[in-house]
C-alpha cells in the first residue's frame, strides 16, 4: 500500500526528532524556490502530450515568511484530454520561537478529473518544526478553518470520452488540515522528500501525498523521480477516488 513506506519515514523521523537536538541557523532572508518541468511528446501510431510543471516560491522577512506553489498538469492522448489539474497554495508563517510558528494558508484545486469542479479552503493553525537541520529537516503543522467545494459528473459519449461536465451545488463547511513534511540528504548529491497533506470535511476528505528523490545535476540543476497520490473521499459518480502519478522532471533551484 502506498502508506507503507510514509510511515517508515514518519516513524523514523519522530524518533530522531526525541533523539537529535539540532541547532537552528537564523533563516536566510529573501527570496528563493525552486521550478520543476517534465515533458513527454510521443508521434506515430500513438499522439501523446504531458506536461507537469510545477513552482515554488517563499519569501523570509524577519519573523515573517511567504511562501506560494502552483502544480500544473496537462495530458492528452490523440488530442483526447486525459489529464487537466492546476493547484495553488499561498501561505505565510510567523514565527513564534525558534521551531514554533502559526500561520494562515489558502488551498485551490481545478483538477478536471476528480470529480469536482473545484475545491478551496482557508485555514489558519500551529506549526512546529521538529528537525531543522541542514541534513535533515521534519515539521508537522495542524489547522482549521472553512472549506468549499462544486461536485462535477463528467458527461461521456458512447465511446467513453469525456464531452462535458455536469455541475452540482457548492457546499461549504468546516474543515481540519494536518501536513507533515520530511527532507533527508541520502548523500551529498541526493536526497529524498515527502509531503503528506490532509484536508478533512464532513462533505469531502481530501489526502495528498508526494514522495520524490532529487539528485543534483550542478549547484542549480537536479532530476526528480516522484510518485504523487491523491485521493477524495466522496467524488461524484462516475469519478475514481485515487489518482497516482509518476514523473521525472528537471528542478532549478534560485
Amino acid at each position: 500500500m502506498q502508506g507503507t513506506p510514509l510511515l517508515v519515514v514518519l516513524g523514523f523521523s519522530l524518533c530522531a526528532a526525541r533523539l537529535a537536538a539540532a541547532e537552528d541557523a537564523p533563516p536566510p532572508q529573501g527570496w528563493s524556490g525552486k521550478g520543476e518541468l517534465g515533458i513527454v511528446d510521443a508521434k506515430g501510431n500513438t499522439n501523446a502530450e504531458t506536461i507537469d510543471a510545477k513552482l515554488g516560491l517563499s519569501d523570509q522577512i524577519g519573523v515573517w515568511k511567504h511562501s506560494l506553489s502552483v502544480d500544473v498538469l496537462d495530458a492528452k492522448t490523440n488530442d483526447v484530454t486525459s489529464a487537466n489539474r492546476k493547484d495553488a497554495t499561498w501561505q505565510t508563517n510567523y514565527d513564534l520561537f525558534r521551531q514554533s510558528y502559526v500561520y494562515g494558508s489558502f488551498a485551490y484545486i481545478d483538477d478536471q478529473f476528480s470529480g469536482f469542479a473545484y475545491q478551496a479552503n482557508l485555514t489558519a493553525g500551529y506549526g512546529r518544526k521538529f528537525i531543522d537541520s541542514a541534513a535533515t529537516k521534519f515539521s508537522i503543522q495542524i489547522g482549521a478553518g472553512y472549506g468549499q467545494l462544486q461536485p462535477e459528473t463528467p458527461i461521456k459519449n458512447a465511446l467513453g470520452t469525456v464531452i462535458g461536465e455536469d455541475k452540482g451545488n457548492k457546499e461549504s463547511a468546516a474543515v481540519v488540515q494536518g501536513e507533515a513534511k520530511f527532507e533527508h540528504a541520502l548523500t551529498s548529491t541526493t536526497k529524498l522528500l515527502e509531503d503528506l497533506k490532509v484536508t478533512y470535511a464532513d462533505i469531502n476528505t481530501y489526502l495528498q501525498n508526494d514522495l520524490a528523490v532529487q539528485v543534483k545535476i550542478s549547484t542549480k540543476l537536479a532530476l526528480s523521480v516522484a510518485y504523487g497520490v491523491r485521493h477524495n473521499s466522496d467524488p461524484s459518480a462516475g469519478s475514481k477516488a485515487t489518482d497516482t502519478l509518476s514523473t521525472v522532471n528537471l528542478v532549478y533551484s534560485f
